[in-house]
């Protein structure tokens, strides 16, 4: 409880976010895995990170939510009824004091149709 006050009274700076992969140029299709990996830092302690597909058309999906700060990697299974298109990938890591800090993939992603 002291370390959550003294990071409302004291912390200024926000959580630092790098997405390592994917980083742009992956093809993945509807019902495949993807490695999603990244690094954060905060200098009072991340608590909690939200990672996200967004597309150029401004449509965003949830790829995992209320992650615990000590997370810096996930296998995403793209769900049978995503849409195609292009996608980033954006992790948004958020500290104790409700500071929050974010990064997105370099490049977009693509999601193609299943074979099946």
């Amino acid at each position: 409880m002291a370390d959550r006050a003294r990071a409302r009274g004291g912390d200024s700076t926000a959580p630092v976010v790098s997405v390592l992969a994917p980083n742009g140029g992956e093809k993945v299709r509807q019902g495949e895995s993807l490695e999603i990996a990244w690094e954060a830092s905060d200098d009072t302690g991340i608590v909690s990170q939200t990672v996200e597909a967004f597309a150029v058309s401004g449509e965003t999906t949830a790829i995992a939510t209320g992650l615990d700060g000590a997370v810096r990697s996930l296998t995403w299974t793209v769900p049978a009824d995503a849409p195609t298109g292009r996608y980033r990938v954006r992790v948004t890591a958020t500290d104790a004091a409700g500071r929050s800090g974010e990064d997105s993939s370099n490049r977009r992603l693509k999601i193609r149709r299943s074979r099946s």
